[in-house]
């Protein structure tokens, strides 16, 4: 056993896990641009690489490309790790040792040679070691206490690999506590026998992780055992640890990506278009454009896309066109249509309108009132008036504005549609529509020409806007539902109503005793019956001969004939919910 009161000596292995598959990596999809538009993407190859080779001959991880053309970059990469448990996470799984767990004593766990302990800090595997993590942070290590005996190993795995294939294997070491060179842990790594690379030791300065790093081939092998083993006989210092063992594949990759150039569509106007007069208040904008294209207008009176190969024009203004094709590349071109000052301005207001619904009105708003104009309205059922603002219609058709410059004599029209919603019609189905509590019954809305809905199921005035609910009554009663089916601006309303009948339970209490003795007390077999809808009784003596029988739900038997004792009775039914009903038993008579 030995004190103690030098650094501790840590080896970690760093982990570093490819995200981009084993042995394969993508640059991204295939680029595009359009002719005439400028073009400038950056590739990005995966980060942290070995090399880079682009066919441009840049062997950098990025390159900026500004034309079409194929874009090549191979590298050399490393797969995913195959070591099993290499950063210890689940304590002592997936590797061999000839060192065993630590058995503690005076110092803690690791008190005597040739022990280890899977921790988190440094500290807590020997009292005099000093508190360090593992290399990456945050995670675990194999904490060793050197053994005295040279060639121990200390840390095997066995690895399935491919012949003939390169791999990289490294470790990080630091050291905790050395005064010299001879209490430094003496490593060496070996695969099936054979050393890797050359021994391995740590810096002597406290906390400073080192990496050891060396390829090896597999040759015709394929299987791989690692093992570490520490050289070091010495029995004070000589302490270490391993942390995020790694072993990848070392192998190259390559992907491309292709840039194309698209070709544009054109699109042009062969002249101005003709100025608009008063006689002439429409003219044709008919560009020219590539075939099998898409357009697009936008101009003066121009609501929303317009997607004609042309269009005609009743304003002054600009008009622009674009098209696009099957590459989605685009060009666009404009015109101006002019005017003559003696066309009229007209404006009817908004090209459409909409009625909520029969019944209602809506306003006719016109715009741009000239002081100079003579003004009439026609419109659906005989409408007229020769009023700029017209005030209120209820009728759906095409409302027309007609405007005339009194001092020219020119006329200009402009119109509105108005149209009506359809009203409302309110309907739907309850299913069941009666039943015992609890009663759930299901609502299917088949109203139309409507869009919110509001339920009221007649319970304290409980309300919903679901389009198809559900409700679970309670308690018996009779329940009115109604549905009010809404167009959607709660102006045009219906309702319709279904009654929910939720009866009481089914009951049926027989008395086994009653004295017809005229104090009219308990005189009379009779039945109480709840939800029944069907009952009748038959009355037996002791011999089983029949003595009476009556219909239990309207009548009762009152013994007056019959001598003191015991009889028996079959009672027969149904209730409400068309359950059967059959009881026997026995009744005693007294006098």
């Amino acid at each position: 056993m030995k004190t103690k009161s030098l650094p501790f000596l840590i080896i970690a292995v760093w982990i570093r896990i490819s995200t981009y598959g084993q042995c394969t990596f993508s640059l991204g999809n295939d680029l595009f641009y359009c002719q005439g538009q400028s073009f400038n993407q950056t590739l990005t190859a995966p980060a942290n690489q070995t090399s880079y080779l682009w066919n441009s001959g840049a062997t950098t991880q990025s390159i900026n490309i500004n034309t079409a053309g194929a874009y090549n970059c191979a590298i050399t990469l490393l797969s995913n790790d195959l070591i099993t448990n290499g950063g210890f996470s689940t304590g002592s799984n997936g590797f061999s040792s000839s060192y065993v767990v630590g058995t503690g004593g005076t110092w803690g766990p690791l008190s005597s040679e040739g022990q280890y302990l899977v921790t988190n800090n440094a500290s807590s595997a020997h009292t005099n070691f000093p508190g360090f993590g593992d290399h990456t942070g945050g995670g675990d290590m194999m904490v060793v206490n050197g053994s005295g005996t040279p060639g121990t190993s200390v840390w095997c795995q066995s690895i399935t690999v491919s012949p003939n294939t390169d791999y990289n294997f490294s470790t990080w070491v630091a050291t905790c506590v050395a005064n010299s060179s001879t209490e430094l842990s003496d490593l060496q790594f070996s695969i099936n026998g054979t050393l890797l690379g050359t021994a391995f030791s740590p810096p002597m300065a406290s906390g400073q992780w080192a990496q050891f790093n060396a390829t090896w081939n597999s040759g015709p092998n394929t299987s791989a055992s690692i093992c570490i083993v520490n050289q070091n006989t010495a029995i004070s210092g000589n302490d270490f640890a391993l942390d995020d063992i790694f072993f990848q594949q070392i192998c190259t990759a390559n992907d491309e990506i292709v840039v194309t150039e698209n070709p544009a569509p054109s699109v042009s106007f062969p002249g101005l278009p003709a100025p608009l007069t008063c006689t002439v208040q429409t003219v044709p904008l008919n560009p020219t454009a590539s075939s099998n294209v898409a357009f697009n207008w936008s101009g003066p009176g121009i609501v929303g896309s317009t997607a004609s190969s042309s269009i005609t024009a009743n304003a002054a203004g600009v008009y622009n066109v674009t098209v696009t094709n099957s590459n989605n590349c685009t060009a666009t071109a404009s015109t101006t249509v002019s005017v003559s000052s003696s066309i009229p301005i007209v404006d009817a207001g908004p090209v459409t309108q909409t009625i909520a619904c029969q019944g209602l009105s809506t306003l006719l708003v016109p715009t741009q009132e000239q002081t100079n104009y003579q003004y009439a309205w026609a419109g659906p059922n005989g409408f007229s008036s020769s009023q700029f603002s017209p005030g209120v219609v209820s009728s759906a058709g095409t409302y027309i504005l007609s405007a005339t410059d009194l001092t020219t004599g020119c006329v200009k029209k402009d119109s509105i549609l108005i149209s009506i919603l359809p009203n409302p019609n309110a309907a739907f189905i309850a299913n069941p529509i009666s039943g015992n509590p609890p009663l759930e019954v299901n609502f299917t809305n088949g109203s139309t020409n409507a869009s919110t809905y509001t339920w009221n199921f007649g319970v304290n005035s409980t309300s919903v806007s679901t389009q198809n609910p559900s409700y679970i009554y309670v308690s018996e009663g009779v329940y009115p539902v109604s549905l009010v089916a809404s167009n959607g601006n709660n102006l045009c309303n219906d309702t319709a109503t279904s009654i929910i009948t939720v009866l009481p339970n089914s009951a049926l209490i027989i008395p086994n005793i009653f004295s017809p003795n005229g104090d009219n007390i308990n005189d009379l077999f009779h039945l109480h019956a709840v939800a029944i809808k069907e009952l009748s009784v038959d009355i037996f003596n002791r011999w089983g001969q029949q003595v009476y029988s009556f219909n239990g739900l309207t009548a009762d038997w009152n013994g007056k004939d019959c001598s003191e004792g015991t009889y028996y009775y079959i009672v027969k039914g149904q209730t409400l919910e068309n359950k059967a009903i059959d009881e026997k038993g026995t009744v005693q008579l007294v006098k």
